[in-house]
């Protein structure tokens, strides 16, 4: 409550007393005296009333988790404890939630919203009326659902009351801390062997495997089991005995994940998100495969992780759960920069929500320079657009394959992608 609406109150119980008390001195009598002493209890709880400080009370947050995964929830308990139980007819608790919490995540069911965007906006409010009377602590306990990804802080509580007959109202901010980290779920990947596609959803049966080399490492004797193919037929001309080769593994082709975390007109924020959950579940499928894994994230700035050094891991792992589409770069323009750096023997994960003639340009440019290179288109089914089935087309000469998801594959509990 702020000073002029507290004087103000104040001002006016002052002149309801001074009446009650001109009425008493000129009228005299039994009632006039009796509504004067009634009156008193009520003034002097009024003017306590105005004069308690609410905003000495002491109010601690917890979190039953710090750290979450999309569309999880964290039950957050809020004590407030003060000295005096100074009587007070009802409390309010809220907590103030940042730009960042204020909409839903709804696990795998945002996908359906993937042609509507704008139909999941929503407001979370989480707010509780208490009875505290004469009670010094008071606990408020409430479920944050639906998490949507990212480093989200609870930095505010507030406290509404009221005196009993709603004269004096009194808020106070207080300033409580806490923080957790959201990072995107991960969804279980069927890997099929891809081949170039002209149309959404062509994909081969065949059961994909990761290739691997092998070098030749030396000569032994043939042991049972060895394949024919293998027998060194001159030195077992030359030794008059069976030798075979040794063959040494050689590390598999590496793969790079490439992210789009550009801001464009226009952009779709679920498609986006569906793209961060797509390089997670990537980076999830590869660990602990014998696959060297990177991650080029383009947004207003480059990031690049290699995931060779399990220290990245972590640093990989928060830079997912907090990106997000950044203003003031194109993302063809920074993808060109950095052609030069990269390497020539990797396979290349693109991952887009929307095509464009000058992606399509470097897109090419990366294919020629790279070992292969897939797309992973995400829009939904009623915004694929005519220009967008000409770029698709147009990745067949481009030896780029493209898988385009939709709505449709995002409802399901798996996701069909192809390895080359």
């Amino acid at each position: 409550m702020n000073s002029f609406h507290l004087i103000s109150r104040l001002l006016q119980l002052v002149v309801l007393f001074g009446i009650l008390f001109s009425y008493a001195m000129f009228q005299g009598g039994f009632v006039s005296w009796f509504l004067l002493y009634a009156f008193i209890p009520l003034f002097l709880y009024f003017i306590l009333f105005m004069l308690y400080p609410i905003s000495k009370w002491n109010i601690t947050r917890t979190l039953s988790h710090t750290v979450q995964h999309a569309g999880g929830k964290i039950e957050v308990t809020i004590e407030i404890s003060r000295r005096i139980g100074f009587p007070l007819p009802f409390i309010i608790i809220e907590d103030c939630f940042e730009p960042s919490l204020k909409h839903d995540y709804y696990s795998k069911e945002i996908y359906q919203f993937l042609n509507q965007p704008n139909e999941i906006q929503c407001t979370r409010v989480k707010k509780k009326i208490h009875f505290p009377l004469f009670k010094r602590k008071i606990s408020y306990t409430y479920v944050l659902e639906e998490l949507p990804r990212g480093f989200h802080q609870l930095q505010t509580t507030r406290i509404k009351t009221s005196d009993f007959f709603g004269l004096v109202h009194k808020q106070h901010l207080f300033p409580v801390k806490s923080s957790f980290i959201v990072y995107p779920q991960t969804r279980k990947l069927v890997m099929k062997q891809s081949r170039n596609k002209l149309e959404e959803g062509a994909t081969s049966t065949v059961k994909a495997h990761t290739p691997l080399s092998y070098a030749v490492n030396g000569v032994r004797e043939y042991m049972p089991g060895d394949k024919f193919s293998w027998i060194d037929w001159k030195t077992t001309a030359r030794k008059q005995e069976m030798i075979t080769r040794e063959f040494e593994q050689e590390k598999n082709v590496e793969q790079l994940l490439i992210l789009d975390a550009t801001s464009y007109q226009g952009i779709n924020p679920i498609a986006f998100e569906a793209n961060v959950e797509l390089v997670s579940s990537f980076l999830e499928w590869y660990h602990g495969k014998n696959t060297n894994l990177s991650l080029l994230s383009i947004g207003k700035q480059t990031n690049y992780f290699s995931f060779i050094e399990s220290s990245n891991k972590q640093a990989i792992s928060q830079h997912l759960a907090t990106v997000q589409p950044e203003e003031g770069s194109i993302f063809s323009e920074q993808l060109r920069k950095n052609l030069n750096t990269l390497p020539a023997y990797f396979n290349v994960h693109v991952f887009v929500s929307t095509l464009t003639e000058e992606r399509m340009e470097t897109i090419g440019q990366l294919a020629k320079k790279m070992n292969h290179a897939i797309v992973y288109l995400t829009k939904g089914s009623a915004l694929l657009t005519e220009e967008d089935r000409t770029y698709i087309e147009q990745c067949k000469y481009l030896g780029v394959t493209i898988h385009v998801i939709t709505e449709q594959q995002w409802m399901q509990s798996s996701i069909e992608v192809g390895v080359s």
